[in-house]
């Protein structure tokens, strides 16, 4: 483990553990940065100057760059990581594991129907010239990519996803994470686990059932920097 002493350099925003008043998780401010390279090693140079969110063992760091939002993840040894993004009343969940998906979720009343199955895609976890054309690939195809678990170095995780992923206004975001063990322990940020379709643990682990609730207001509200 690092030592948390780096960590105390960066120029960070913290966010509070819990909830306001309202109900709703306190904003984020997204600075710009550089892009970084999805590899699944988080290199202190890279994260340098993003906002750092904690949540009990798991540390956060999310920038934009290029018209990409990165989101970067230290945690214990992750099975694990899935990313939810709300777009009106649409949700996408962004899955990283031994490969990646992406399933679709939309509104209907109170609940949300799965539209789109994950359909898995990047297993190779080498970090030759090949595969990382086969991630560029992807993110060009698909507007996302993210490291699998088996890439880099253990409990390490990054996301780009593009930005058209976002709405315009008010985006907001949640993870649901799967960590070691052979019990799955789910953890989530802002949201506990079980509290919402994003820590649901089926949807987390890759068997989303048919229909959900989301509450996409106590989600991480970004806001993002503009040139």
């Amino acid at each position: 483990m690092r030592s948390i002493r780096s960590w105390m350099v960066w120029s960070v925003t913290v966010a509070a553990l819990t909830s306001a008043a309202s109900g709703q998780a306190p904003p984020v401010d997204v600075p710009r940065a550089s892009t970084i390279v999805v590899d699944g090693t988080w290199a202190q140079p890279e994260w340098a100057g993003a906002a750092l969110q904690r949540s009990a063992d798991i540390r956060i760091a999310v920038t934009s760059a290029d018209g990409f939002l990165q989101i970067g993840l230290r945690t214990p040894p992750l099975f694990v990581a899935s990313l939810c993004i709300e777009q009106g009343d649409t949700v996408r969940v962004f899955h990283a594991s031994a490969a990646l998906g992406r399933a679709t979720y939309v509104r209907t009343g109170e609940q949300w129907r799965l539209t789109e199955d994950f359909e898995w895609r990047l297993r190779r976890t080498d970090l030759g010239p090949e595969a990382a054309a086969e991630r560029m690939e992807h993110r060009s195809r698909f507007g996302w990519v993210a490291s699998t678990v088996d890439m880099g170095a253990p409990g390490d995780t990054e996301f780009q996803i593009s930005l058209d992923y976002l709405p315009a206004t008010q985006p907001r975001i949640a993870l649901g994470l799967m960590l070691g063990g052979a019990t799955g322990v789910v953890q989530g940020w802002p949201i506990a686990a079980e509290e919402d379709g994003c820590t649901h643990e089926a949807v987390i682990a890759g068997s989303p059932p048919g229909r959900v609730r989301f509450d996409a207001t106590r989600w991480a509200r970004l806001v993002i920097a503009t040139p």
